[in-house]
């Protein structure tokens, strides 16, 4: 039974988009994945290969580079446990996408910073809407209902 979810992050290289014989591809990369602070301080990021099938694999070879934020939607995969070369057991996260968007391309929020930019010169000026006209007045024993 494979558990589903998604998680967010940013791409750690490019991704490698494979086709294979049966006229298929596939797209794997890793996300690193960013971990809430424990007492008050910072811990590295967990990092997460992924594969992508099909037209979404076309899609990330094409479009998703490394330092891109993606969300990526699907299946959550057994992780491969092994020992390195110093006899530290390592735990490689595993996941199989069904989906992935892009969300680097969305504009900076107010507090996000820029380099060489200030927040106030990123913004575009609030612009009001267009006032709406008036819909014209009914009478009760006109409506139908």
């Amino acid at each position: 039974m494979a558990f589903t979810g998604f998680f967010s992050g940013h791409i750690g290289r490019d991704p490698e988009l494979k086709y294979l014989d049966t006229g298929g591809m596939v797209a794997n990369f890793t996300v690193a994945v960013r971990q809430p602070k424990r007492n008050g301080e910072d811990r590295p990021p967990r990092w997460v290969k992924v594969a992508v099938w099909g037209k979404s694999a076309e899609y990330v070879g094409n479009y998703v580079k490394k330092g891109d934020g993606v969300i990526c939607y699907g299946r959550v995969e057994p992780p491969e446990i092994y020992t390195d070369r110093q006899g530290e057991t390592r735990v490689v996260e595993k996941f199989t996408a069904d989906n992935i968007e892009k969300w680097s391309d969305a504009k900076p929020r107010q507090g996000d910073a820029q380099p060489g930019v200030t927040p106030a010169a990123a913004a575009p000026a609030a612009v009001p809407p267009a006032p709406r006209p008036a819909a014209p007045a009914v009478a009760d024993d006109e409506i139908p209902f």
